[in-house]
């Protein structure tokens, strides 16, 4: 549902010394290859660079940039899938590479890391490898490519920063500094013009510095902030500021004769805390190339995503654990396994705490014609001598999913029989709905009894239950979860390391948006997308600092992909272990927040990713529905690590 903005490469590694008011500003090109969707746009190479040595130079527009006849692309309109081209490694057994920066555009896709204090920069110009260099010792670089296919980095070094830029086929480690000044956490962005503009801290402040000549640096003072991210959309610079209350959004506009003057968008609070910095994305109409171009018949989208953290205020009431989900029967349709664990039929579900107390079971809401309403179900537990297993089945006579609502009615608990034995309830239900749950408990730590269900019947006016007796698809949902088809698992997971080694294993993580149809003039109220759930209920792992949005026009509607770290479970107790870390992506329909369930869809399966902790995303839109996704990977001694880097498809 996401597409991707044309790769920019950015690269920044600015060396600012003094910042000289130029005469005038820079000229902002007449018109560009229109990125109007369409797969693959035709390359108009430019006639000159601009050179650095001029001021505002003229003589470096393409040839005939205008002039290209682009057909109208035709809409997606089936539901959008997500894709990958080859995975490719970018680092050589990188002792601690941390990924920072990502650029793209239709001849290379730069990544920029840090290593044991040292800057590193890998460029790709095709099907081939990437060309890996260290470039300077230093920290927080940042990347840009600009329309002539130059590539600008900025750096930080001792308290200066450094800038250089590289053309063709040179590396920037085989360039020299450009400019440098003193300040740090620098990034840049380039404009139309192809002209460099870096913000970065200075004195305890922001400063906006822009590239009008050789030694030209015009500055722009800004507003402090806690953190902040940069993002050019050709014609205007968005720039998106933290502070411990709130979200802002300024913008800076390129006009004729523009003026250099941020102006705040919007803003909206913080009401957790905050992690990491607030990124933007946003994909123009065919044909928008400049601030005159857009006459506001098409959505021109910007989006904004950032990650909160909501600290767990409940005490863990108990030790449960997360079970595991099984089918009785792997083998089924096949051939019978565990008969013994089958009331009726070829199938049934079963689960249990791995030598762990846990609270847990299924849930399904039916349609309800007449009440009162009966339900029943076969139950077995295989456990061991010292376990105190507990089966009770339920109702939610109002039809919520909650169950641990005080609105659900459940049976006696039923301790658990060696043989199948039906467990039952009666209920009024006023309404037309209800929902069922059947649940299983242990809570016994270091024993282990496994729950068997079966042969579950409704009767009193009830219809449409999916999968009674479990002789339907087992759909998996993580690891080790087996779900029966048509039903929804729930558990309570209560358990928390904190009670062992201080470690917050149950708080909230949440990716929350804000998204503009008019080229970021108006904005929407803070939307909430994602958080740490697993299934229906639970919040276990954590969502990583980093959340990038993209977004698409070529599905039907348009779409808004959401990329970010989900860590999956929880530290063992008395361990600070790394838990399980993987790409994920949460799609929505653009301007709304109807999206894929929480906690979202991984990218790739578990068994061909190692755990990640860094994550870098850039639209590219010269493609116009693609993505470069850039993260680290942990090697299996889990010290050294790669860097690996995909072009993902937000249209099948």
């Amino acid at each position: 549902m996401w597409k991707k903005r044309a790769p920019v490469l950015f690269i920044l590694f600015t060396g600012l010394t003094a910042c000289a008011v130029a005469s005038e500003p820079p000229t902002v090109l007449p018109c560009e290859p229109s990125t109007q969707g369409i797969t693959l746009l035709p390359t108009a190479e430019p006639v000159t660079d601009p050179d650095l040595a001029q001021e505002n130079p003229q003589d470096y527009l393409y040839d005939d940039p205008c002039g290209l006849d682009l057909e109208e692309p035709t809409p997606v309109p089936d539901e959008p899938a997500l894709s990958t081209g080859d995975v490719r490694n970018v680092t050589l057994d990188s002792h601690d590479a941390q990924v920072e920066s990502v650029a793209a555009s239709a001849h290379m896709t730069a990544v920029a890391w840090t290593d044991e204090g040292d800057v590193y920069v890998g460029i790709s110009r095709g099907q081939g490898g990437f060309e890996v260099a260290r470039v300077d010792s230093g920290t927080n670089p940042d990347l840009a490519i600009s329309g002539v296919n130059r590539l600008h980095l900025v750096y930080e070094q001792d308290g200066m920063i450094h800038y250089r830029v590289a053309d063709g086929n040179t590396h920037p480690a085989d360039t020299a500094v450009l400019f440098s000044t003193f300040g740090s956490d620098p990034e840049i962005e380039v404009d139309l013009s192809n002209w460099a503009h870096i913000v970065y801290r200075n004195f305890g402040g922001l400063q906006h510095i822009v590239h009008l000549g050789p030694d030209n640096w015009f500055p722009v003072p800004l507003p402090p902030a806690d953190t902040f991210s940069l993002t050019s959309t050709g014609e205007s610079l968005q720039l998106l500021l933290t502070t411990g209350a709130e979200v802002q959004v300024h913008s800076l506009y390129f006009t004729d004769a523009p003026v250099y003057q941020w102006t705040l968008r919007s803003a909206w609070p913080i009401e957790g805390e905050l992690q990491g910095k607030a990124y933007l994305a946003y994909n123009k109409p065919g044909g928008v190339v400049d601030y005159y171009d857009y006459d506001g018949e098409e959505p021109y989208w910007m989006a904004t995503s950032w990650v909160e953290q909501f600290e767990d205020t409940t005490p863990a009431q108990t030790d449960t654990h997360i079970p595991v989900y099984e089918v009785v029967n792997p083998l089924y349709p096949d051939q019978l396994a565990n008969p013994d664990q089958i009331f009726d039929g070829l199938n049934a579900s079963r689960w249990y705490g791995d030598d762990a107390p846990y609270d847990a079971g299924l849930w399904q809401t039916i349609t309800v014609n007449s009440s009162p309403l009966t339900v029943q179900a076969q139950v077995k537990v295989i456990a061991d001598t010292a376990a105190n297993p507990q089966l009770q089945i339920g109702l939610d006579p109002i039809g919520g999913t909650d169950p641990f609502s005080p609105d659900v009615v459940w049976s006696a608990p039923l301790a658990g029989p060696n043989n199948f034995t039906p467990i039952s309830l009666t209920a009024i239900v006023p309404g037309t709905s209800a929902t069922l749950f059947l649940r299983a408990t242990q809570d016994v730590p270091g024993a282990t009894a496994v729950a068997i269900w079966d042969a579950v019947e409704v009767t009193g006016g009830a219809a449409d239950i999916q999968n009674p007796s479990f002789e339907g698809a087992f759909v998996p949902q993580g690891v080790v979860v087996d779900i029966p088809d048509g039903w929804t698992a729930f558990y309570d997971d209560t358990y928390s390391s904190d009670i062992d080694s201080g470690a917050t294993a149950r708080d909230i993580y949440r990716v929350y948006a804000a998204w503009s149809a008019d080229r970021g003039n108006t904005w929407s109220e803070k939307q909430a997308i994602t958080e740490n759930a697993e299934l229906a209920a639970g919040t276990t792992g954590a969502l990583r600092p980093m959340v990038y949005p993209a977004i698409t026009t070529r599905t039907e509607p348009d779409s808004i992909a959401f990329f970010y770290i989900y860590e999956s479970g929880d530290p063992p107790p008395n361990t600070s272990f790394l838990r399980y870390g993987r790409p994920y992506v949460t799609r929505c329909e653009a301007g709304t927040t109807n999206c894929t369930d929480r906690p979202g869809e991984p990218i790739f399966p578990r068994d061909l990713v190692r755990p990640t902790i860094d994550l870098a995303a850039v639209q590219d839109h010269t493609s116009d529905d693609q993505v470069v996704l850039v993260w680290d990977a942990l090697q299996a001694d889990y010290e050294s690590k790669d860097i690996h880097m995909t072009i993902l498809s937000l249209t099948d």
